[in-house]
């Protein structure tokens, strides 16, 4: 079995819509350029900014 290094990218939150929460990570290179949240999955509010760790299943 291989297994493949965590992926962390630091997002910051950007811009918000009606429904939705939108984070852009700072580096122009890295693996994820920016992700939208429902902004139900956050009911106390979105934070300013976000680590996301991306791993293989």
């Amino acid at each position: 079995m291989q297994t493949t290094t965590p992926i962390t990218v630091v997002l910051k939150l950007t811009r918000e819509t009606k429904n939705t929460y939108r984070y852009d990570a700072a580096d122009d290179d890295a693996a994820v350029g920016n992700i939208y949240i429902q902004k139900k999955a956050m009911p106390s509010g979105a934070p300013p900014e976000l680590e996301l760790r991306l791993t293989a299943k």
